[in-house]
């Protein structure tokens, strides 16, 4: 995933919302005073809002774990069909002999090393093949029954590859969305803890500390809420760090 858009803050969410639920209730406290800055009670409830939707938002870890449950399952399903496809080459091979033209299609290996798209496309090519060449691969057992699971197979293969897809896209949506939450929320906090600031910059320490906290913690971008790429082909996923 590439994209410029970057957090505020280099806090982590649960303290980003810790601050921001104390701030909400400080800002309470303080409503008549902050009522000179145009800020009431009604701005108040919609950072609580804003808080509370930070906080439901699926976390990355949540989004990451269903992507490997995809993938998990994309996997399964990607060793059951290069099992039935070397079932398949060896029935040709032997019908057909390894070195004729028929055998073309049957014949692709370092299939661990194909992406999931190019094997897709690769066993389209091989089903069109045993049609053809039913009769003969029947010989060694490799009927229209046989045909009709593989084409299942294939089926169920690509339809998991979706999903995995489906899922990375998903994650990568919600990470701009819950970035863009991460940021709304900081710079309606951070204009609650500048007035609150100002407030009390010289009426009393521990209200005023109530709008304080560390500047590394507001001040410093960083990239996209902890996300990280997964990366290139569908078979593999990298977790955060």
């Amino acid at each position: 995933m590439i994209n410029s858009l970057k957090r505020k803050f280099s806090t982590s969410q649960g303290e980003m919302l810790n601050n921001g639920y104390s701030v909400a209730y400080a800002v309470k406290r303080d409503i008549d005073l902050f009522s000179s800055f145009n800020i009431n009670s009604a701005r108040v409830d919609s950072f609580k809002n804003l808080l509370d939707n930070y906080s439901s938002y699926p976390s990355d870890q949540t989004l990451l774990n269903a992507q490997m449950v995809a993938t998990n399952f994309k996997n399964d399903a990607r060793k059951s069909l290069i099992s039935e496809i070397r079932v398949l080459r060896t029935c040709a091979g032997l019908v057909l002999g390894e070195g004729s033209s028929e055998y073309y299609y049957f014949r692709f290996d370092k299939m661990a090393h194909i992406t999931d798209d190019n094997l897709l496309s690769l066993v389209d090519d091989m089903v069109t093949q045993a049609a053809i060449n039913l009769e003969v691969l029947s010989v060694y057992g490799f009927n229209q029954i046989r045909l009709d699971n593989f084409k299942v197979m294939i089926d169920n293969y690509r339809d998991a590859v979706k999903a995995v897809n489906q899922k990375v896209m998903d994650r990568d949506s919600a990470t701009k969305t819950r970035t863009i939450l991460a940021n709304q929320v900081y710079d309606e906090f951070k204009v609650m803890c500048e007035i609150g600031k100002v407030i009390w910059f010289d009426e009393a320490d521990a209200h005023y500390n109530d709008y304080v906290f560390s500047e590394s913690s507001t001040n410093t971008d960083t990239d996209l809420d902890e996300e990280t790429d997964t990366g290139g082909d569908s078979n593999g996923i990298e977790g955060n760090g």
